[in-house]
């Protein structure tokens, strides 16, 4: 294919994957706000692995309840991007998901030792070399715009803090996600529930994110809406839940503008939504037996 057409086919078969998982995570008669949400809009502009991480994050998630195993062969193909996968071995640890914690190693060893086999040790050898372009990224000073485009807590901190100061503050906001992550099931034992603060928390927790990483933001924005759904909305919600629908784009869209990208904002107001529902998390509009 020319590289055009490769793009859009990349693009359009990502986000056919994605969608076909990902609406199993919306209530009724909210699937056209999964199709529209413009995370994804992000993941097919940039040509990236989002919908691919994404589908993998979300359809984990749907299935844990019910595949363990299949749940962790999921999460562990995200070998492929693993600071994506962050806080998914305390999630499953503090669930006690046995299974999927052995699905997942399963899948990630399996995954390696057939790239091993397809390309040989030296790709494997050479891999660290890779890491070169990384560090002169990372090297760029606070205002490149480099730091604009990644959403974490650790390059909004470098504008006013510094590497030392971004990199302690990311430290503390990760572990206050771990612990949030690994506390859920004990407010809950639904896996969509203490899911949605899992994949919540890793947007706010991974000091290593692009807006075009995402996708997998749909299934706790639609876990809270369905709970709202199941029982009734409080005065605040309709409108945050529209800002933190759009905040993937809209963030990076005012990123350049305002010089700071907004999106841990949005990530910590989501993480707070997610906890404040969990008391009275309802499994009535668990949809993974639909994946059945």
């Amino acid at each position: 294919m020319s590289y055009p057409a490769a793009w859009l086919a990349f693009a359009a078969i990502g986000w056919g994957i994605w969608f076909a998982v990902s609406r199993h995570a919306a209530p009724r008669g909210l699937v056209l706000a999964v199709l529209a949400f413009p995370g994804a809009y992000l993941a097919a502009s940039h040509a990236q692995t989002g919908f691919i991480t994404g589908a993998l994050l979300v359809g984990g998630v749907l299935l844990l309840g019910r595949r363990p195993w299949l749940a962790g062969a999921l999460f562990g193909a995200l070998v492929i991007k693993p600071h994506l996968a962050l806080m998914v071995p305390l999630w499953l640890l503090a669930g006690r998901q046995w299974r999927a914690l052995a699905g997942g190693a399963l899948s990630a060893a399996l995954l390696c030792l057939a790239s091993l086999a397809a390309f040989g040790w030296q790709t494997w050898a050479a891999w660290p070399q890779a890491f070169a372009v990384s560090r002169e990224l990372m090297a760029q000073g606070s205002a490149a715009e480099f730091w604009l485009r990644m959403c974490t807590p650790y390059a909004a901190l470098r504008l006013f803090a510094g590497p030392g100061g971004a990199l302690a503050g990311q430290a503390v906001l990760t572990l206050l996600c771990a612990v949030l992550t690994m506390l859920a099931w004990r407010r809950t034992r639904d896996a969509q529930a203490t899911g949605a603060i899992m994949l919540a928390a890793t947007a706010l927790g991974s000091p290593y994110l692009f807006s075009y990483d995402l996708p997998f933001l749909i299934q706790p924005v639609m876990w809270i809406a369905g709970q709202a759904l199941a029982g009734s909305w409080r005065a605040w919600e309709k409108p945050a839940i529209i800002v933190l629908w759009l905040s993937p784009l809209a963030t990076r869209a005012l990123a350049l503008p305002l010089g700071i990208n907004l999106m841990p904002l949005a990530a910590a107001g989501l993480v707070a939504l997610v906890w404040m529902r969990l008391p009275n998390a309802s499994g009535k509009l668990s949809l993974a037996s639909e994946l059945d």
